[in-house]
């Protein structure tokens, strides 16, 4: 059996995240269109440059995000609850999905801004032990069940802290996160 080279072991080591699958998770419902897809278009764009493969539930709707809006709008205002449920239960069954399919989540929370979705996917990320990394410009505007969710080193005020985070990830230098699993695969 032939032995390893350091050279090659440090190239192994130093891009971890390459082919690894995230999905971020984020309010679609209570803020604007824009707001919902701008910053998944910017941490899709410095995920890539990992190698990171991205889930995007605003790429992944149906038709596209206002007509899901208008849609979803349509029904609750013609109170047409059983079509709204069979709807919802579709979006919530993929996007679950996606949470089982990833290696890590990344979770945008902005303050003052409710997000069901985003707090059921990330508690999905948690009990299945996945990195679930949150992004929030004010950690003291986080709700307090959240503390005790989630390890407090996966907390970031800001994108740039996150991706400083994923860059010591993906050299190797943390190590000691038993979360983070670099399984290899013929």
């Amino acid at each position: 059996m032939a032995t390893e080279t350091k050279e090659a072991k440090k190239a192994r080591q130093t891009s971890l995240l390459k082919h690894k699958r995230t999905y971020l998770a984020g309010p679609i419902e209570h803020v604007s269109e824009k707001d919902a897809m701008k910053w998944r278009d910017q941490a899709t764009d410095r995920l890539h440059k990992f190698g990171v493969k991205v889930f995007d539930p605003c790429k992944s709707i149906e038709d596209n995000i206002h007509q899901q809006r208008k849609y979803i709008t349509e029904l609750k205002n013609a109170r047409r609850f059983d079509a709204l449920r069979y709807k919802m239960k579709r979006v919530v069954r993929q996007d679950l999905r996606c949470i089982d399919l990833v290696d890590f989540v990344v979770v945008y929370m902005p303050p003052g801004v409710q997000s069901t979705g985003t707090l059921h996917e990330l508690i999905q990320a948690d009990r299945e032990y996945k990195p679930t990394l949150l992004v929030c410009e004010d950690l003291t505007k986080l709700p307090d069940w959240i503390f005790g969710i989630l390890p407090t080193h996966y907390m970031f005020e800001s994108f740039d802290l996150l991706f400083e985070y994923l860059e010591l990830v993906d050299s190797g230098y943390i190590q000691d996160d038993m979360r983070w699993q670099f399984l290899e695969f013929e």
